[in-house]
Order: C-alpha cells, then structure tokens, then sequence
C-alpha cells in the first residue's frame, strides 16, 4: 500500500510545492506545528486518507478548490475547523480527503487555498457586480 508517515516533535513540519500525495498519511504530531499544502501536490489517488494523532500542536491543511474534505477529527480542549466542502450535486471535485484521529490541547485547521490569479478575478468580479457591469 501507498503509505507515508510525518513525525514532529517539538517542530514544525511543511509540506508545500509539487509533491507526490500518498494514499494514506499518518501526522503524528506534538508540540509541533505541521502545514500540509495540497495546492501544487501531485495526487496518484482520488482518495486520500490523513489520519491525525495531535498533543498540544498545530495541523493545517490547505487544498485547492476541486478538492473535497471529510473531517471526522475528536477534540478533547482542542478546536477543529473544516471550511472546504465535502462535495455534492454539482460540484465537480477531482479528489476526496478523509481526515480522521484526534486532537488533545491542539488546533485542526482546513482550508481551500485560492491561487493569487484566483484571488484576483473573484476580487474583479465583486468589483464588476456592485458596479452593475456584466462579463461580456
């Protein structure tokens, strides 16, 4: 099987650029602050299963806008936040992330990372829509 492991202890830990994406990825994580950017990664799978041991740390996760995410992560003292949908009618999303485990005095955050051009355009097209102009 397609298996990864990240271990931070007293760390930080980034993954960022173009990566290949396992299958399945355990974050074990303490003390540590760990970001895990899927905005360039390379996925071999449509799924992907990130399974999260958290103490006292940081786990954030950014994904591009065609990507879905599941979170099913135990809090104990801890917050959890998913802000990326999880997919339905039509919504094309090209791959699914499952995040599961737990978080013990720690943080869970995931979020959708929009590009600059990305930004860019939805700022135009606030601006074109309150003036009342449409796309041609």
């Amino acid at each position: 099987t397609d298996c990864d492991r990240l271990v931070s202890v007293l760390s930080s830990d980034e993954r960022s650029g173009p990566w290949r994406v396992p299958q399945h990825l355990t974050i074990i994580n303490a003390l540590s602050s760990v970001e895990l950017d899927f905005s360039e990664a390379q996925f071999d799978h449509t799924q992907l299963t990130i399974k999260v041991q958290n103490w006292l740390g940081s786990v954030t996760i950014k994904v591009p806008e065609d990507v879905a995410v599941i979170s099913d992560v135990n809090n104990i003292a801890s917050s959890s936040s998913n802000n990326v949908s999880s997919g339905g009618p039509g919504q094309a999303k090209t791959h699914f992330i499952r995040v599961e485990g737990f978080s013990v005095l720690g943080s869970v955050s995931i979020s959708i990372k929009r590009t600059l051009q990305e930004r860019f355009t939805e700022f135009a097209n606030s601006i074109r829509s309150a003036l009342g102009l449409t796309k041609s």
